[in-house]
């Protein structure tokens, strides 16, 4: 019976606990009265008003509450990724400050982006303003996804080494928060017209295989098609030296490419004879 006192204070704090329960709530899904901020830790759904707080610069609200300009997506520890969350514009640092926000603007539901394209999908027209991320057989579909970089700029020439890329879009994923102002997250697409082949691109040129010529452009052919002007002789994976010093010794070379990616190695030279 030593331990009947323990006992009885445990009781007592269950009771006192069950009470403070029933009056705050213990963090149920609930919001306060008074101007309708939330009187709980933000969860995926609600919404944020941007206050003049430096350190805080949000504070949760109820999403019918004037003011309410950014929804939460989803909520998460330190290493919350918040690239493929569909809708996503800004990351924030949680407001208790551990982990982060993934927020998308206005109250009502996420707007269709960009980030969650993966490779083969396509994308709307860049020149419109708002990019999404659509199937290819949609009206809209412009472009084609070849690759997708997480991280990278195109600044970077992150697309350069993706055989027939034509074009690259940057979506970027910023916060104002003082604590993450300093970070910014991007995705580079490298992308190519939606009904281009990245196939026939002359970037996937190989030895013994046909080149057509349109002014200064190259495509990659099938050899028994009448324009087929030139046959892949030979290929370096280096831009190291001219055409014509690369090319000199290769039998039948008459003329040659040579493409850069934006490093003085990087990039290829092509030795090209008659087809």
């Amino acid at each position: 019976m030593r331990f009947s006192g323990v006992a009885a204070h445990l009781r007592l704090l269950a009771v006192l606990l069950g009470i403070v329960c029933a009056v705050t709530g213990c963090g149920a899904n609930r919001a306060s009265t008074s101007g309708g901020t939330l009187n709980r830790q933000v969860q995926a759904g609600d919404c944020l008003r941007q206050t003049t707080g430096e350190r805080e610069p949000y504070e949760g609200v109820a999403c019918t509450t004037p003011g309410a300009a950014w929804r939460v997506l989803k909520v998460g520890g330190s290493g919350t990724n918040c690239y493929d969350v569909p809708g996503v514009e800004r990351a924030e640092s949680r407001i208790d400050g551990i982990g982060q926000m993934c927020l998308s603007s206005g109250p009502g539901e996420p707007r269709p982006g960009v980030n969650t394209a993966q490779q083969g999908d396509c994308l709307t027209s860049r020149n419109a303003g708002d990019v999404r991320a659509v199937p290819c057989t949609d009206p809209g579909a412009v472009d084609r996804v070849l690759a997708r970089v997480e991280g990278g700029s195109y600044l970077n020439d992150d697309c350069a080494e993706v055989p027939g890329t034509r074009s690259t879009y940057e979506w970027k994923l910023t916060s104002i928060n003082s604590r993450l102002s300093d970070l910014e997250w991007s995705l580079v697409f490298c992308l190519a017209p939606k009904d281009e082949d990245p196939n026939s691109s002359v970037d996937a040129a190989k030895v013994g295989d046909c080149l057509a010529q349109q002014g200064e452009d190259y495509t990659r052919v099938a050899c028994d098609t009448p324009n087929a002007r030139y046959r892949v002789l030979e290929r370096y994976d280096s831009t190291v030296v001219d055409i014509q010093i690369a090319c000199r010794y290769v039998q039948g070379a008459t003329s040659g490419i040579k493409r850069s990616f934006g490093d003085l190695f990087a990039g290829y030279t092509l030795c090209l004879g008659p087809r």
